[in-house]
């Protein structure tokens, strides 16, 4: 049993999308954007961490938040061009693998570019895009992109989990800031995003529930409200999750009335600061506060 309130997750969950349904227009792209993206690349990344949050949403939870989490899809769609500006990516761009990974949750959720599939089917058989050099943790990003869009994807996934950090066991001391978000990136696209918890290797499922705690606790007292976020998700795609109260709780002080959480440090707004500013500073970690909490509401009901 846990003592974790599912209100309190839901509560956490309605406030972030609420907060990032209300700045949308905020993620809006140029209207002279390019398939290049030189000047743009954030913005396209933002829509892409959108889309991820809202198809999460609709997977896990109830009706109550599927139509603000339809609208930022609907959103974030029409802003990459209905899918023809990742077509137009993919196409100067033969060994870009971002194409498919923006793609994919937009196709999990039911939006489909029928000639960007036919492409990424043609593009993904070459041999220069297989041999694109990637961080393991991105190789399986790519191979759960490439599953949930209905493409032919690699199915040896103990293969590429143990290419991983996570995949070697190493010693837990030892994680830095970017290895821990190595970690979390594996666990998402190995379990995709919770919904297939028992794809995990089991030795790496053993190490997590050992380790998960030490990690949170030592970047919760750092306030590192982002890499808290994901190292929850974390516990979420482990088949018993942990659900630690006090750590969710910390997340919950975090989360500013209005919805938001900063990635680091007390949520609160800058003053005078410029309202797209401001929303770029905290989109990319209200949408993991977002993801983790439905997750959380989710997995709670079959405790």
């Amino acid at each position: 049993m846990t003592s974790l309130d599912e209100s309190v997750v839901l509560a956490m969950a309605d406030r972030a999308v609420t907060w990032l349904h209300t700045h949308l227009p905020h993620a809006s792209m140029p209207p002279d954007v390019s398939a290049d993206l030189v000047d743009s690349i954030n913005d396209y990344k933002a829509l892409g961490e959108l889309a991820v949050m809202a198809s999460v949403i609709i997977h896990a939870l109830p009706d109550a938040m599927h139509q603000r989490a339809r609208d930022v899809l609907d959103f974030s769609w029409k802003e990459l061009h209905g899918g023809g500006l990742l077509y137009e990516r993919q196409l100067r761009h033969p060994t870009l693998t971002d194409p498919v990974e923006s793609y994919a949750p937009f196709a999990s959720a039911g939006f489909h570019h029928a000639a960007l599939e036919e492409l990424l089917r043609h593009v993904h058989g070459l041999v220069a895009f297989k041999g694109t050099e990637l961080y393991p943790n991105r190789r399986l990003g790519v191979a759960n992109a490439q599953r949930l869009a209905g493409l032919p994807h690699p199915d040896n996934w103990q293969d590429l989990a143990a290419a991983t950090w996570l995949g070697h066991l190493p010693e837990p001391w030892a994680i830095d800031w970017d290895d821990a978000y190595c970690v979390t990136h594996t666990v998402f696209h190995l379990a995709d995003w919770g919904r297939r918890p028992l794809e995990l290797p089991a030795p790496a499922i053993v190490y997590l529930e050992r380790w998960l705690p030490v990690w949170l606790d030592a970047w919760s007292e750092t306030q590192e409200w982002d890499l808290v976020g994901e190292l929850l998700i974390v516990d979420l795609c482990l088949p018993h999750p942990l659900f630690p109260p006090e750590f969710w709780l910390l997340i919950a002080d975090a989360q500013h009335v209005s919805g938001f959480v900063a990635r680091k440090g007390t949520a609160e707004p800058t003053p005078q600061a410029d309202p797209a500013s401001e929303f770029r500073r905290h989109q990319h970690t209200t949408c993991v506060v977002a993801i983790a909490a439905a997750l959380a509401a989710s997995r709670l009901r079959d405790v």
